[in-house]
């Protein structure tokens, strides 16, 4: 299914994922029915049909859960988190990122916590809650400075100098950019350098 997936050829895809669920049942493979589940939920969201993707997402939640498999079951609520947040139910959205966080937390998983903060802090910024978004973007950074992620942290000073600038803070603003520019500049990022100019 991936192949097709990858080509744009959506109902082969799906086609090839609910074979290989159909195979995988009668042997209780768990982890592969839940990866097929998600695959399926990404080919529906690929598609706008978040209903669909919701589904699948869902269904893959609840094998996890079954097979106890804490990774997967964090995957599931990220992309969940996902769908909600594409369709502006922050809250919602909110509460998947959160319990995702967690589990990444408790079980080390250092790069799914970072993207959790960052999902975390950017909906937080999309509901106009600025000062907790500010506060998950300082701890996204802290993180993916420890991991060496650099992109999340162009990325977390990038929109923080967002929320300054729109509260009247150009001193901060200013410095949040020129901390992104720096980054992207060193990793090569030309579409976060795009953006980060044009907010200058």
């Amino acid at each position: 299914g991936e192949a097709y997936r990858i080509q744009g050829e959506f109902n082969k895809a799906i086609d090839c994922y609910s074979q290989s669920i159909a195979f995988a049942t009668p042997i209780n493979d768990l982890n592969k029915i839940t990866v097929c589940y998600n695959s399926l939920g990404d080919v529906y969201r690929v598609q706008n049909n978040y209903p669909k993707a919701l589904e699948y997402f869902n269904r893959g939640l609840a094998i996890a859960k079954k097979n106890k498999n804490q990774n997967q079951i964090a995957f599931c609520l990220s992309c969940i988190g996902d769908i909600y947040s594409t369709q502006n139910e922050y809250t919602k959205a909110l509460s998947q990122y959160e319990e995702a966080g967690k589990i990444a937390r408790e079980m080390g998983l250092k790069l799914q916590e970072c993207q959790s903060l960052s999902s975390i802090a950017m909906t937080y910024y999309l509901l106009d809650k600025n000062e907790d978004a500010l506060y998950n973007f300082e701890k996204t950074i802290k993180l993916a400075e420890e991991i060496g992620n650099k992109d999340k942290m162009a990325f977390a000073y990038s929109i923080m100098g967002d929320i300054y600038s729109k509260s009247h803070k150009p001193e901060k603003a200013f410095e949040c950019y020129n901390k992104t520019i720096a980054i992207a500049t060193e990793t090569g990022n030309k579409s976060q350098l795009a953006n980060t100019y044009n907010q200058l």
